[in-house]
């Protein structure tokens, strides 16, 4: 099955589709696996053994970290976060996001690679 429904991993929502298609209707047979399922995502998985050691941006909605992890990404970084080191990349972003909530992204970020300070992390970048 093909789907934009991404942010989540294939077999989430194979799980899903299941329940929302087959178990109403049980003369649909054999369930789906989550390895029939392609989401906008799941082509990702093949840069995987080039960038696995690399950072990569990632943007999107749902859970894009465990999703990027699981499909072989060691150092997935979202924009969200980036946007939370380096404020001056989107001014906009200050706006929209209470310090609270930028801070709290910029410690997500630290405490998912190991470091102290920012300054550390943006270095490693």
């Amino acid at each position: 099955m093909l789907t934009n429904g991404g942010g989540i991993l294939e077999v989430d929502r194979a799980k899903v589709v299941n329940r929302v298609m087959f178990d109403q209707n049980e003369t649909f047979e054999p369930r789906l696996e989550g390895k029939q399922m392609i989401l906008c995502h799941t082509p990702l998985k093949t840069l995987a053994p080039q960038f696995h050691d690399k950072y990569v941006l990632i943007s999107g909605y749902g859970d894009l970290i465990n999703v990027a992890i699981n499909h072989g990404f060691k150092k997935p970084l979202l924009c969200e976060e980036l946007f939370a080191l380096m404020p001056a990349l989107s001014p906009l972003n200050t706006k929209l996001f209470s310090e609270s909530h930028l801070e709290m992204l910029s410690l997500a970020a630290l405490k998912r690679f190991g470091k102290d300070t920012k300054a550390e992390l943006l270095n490693d970048l």
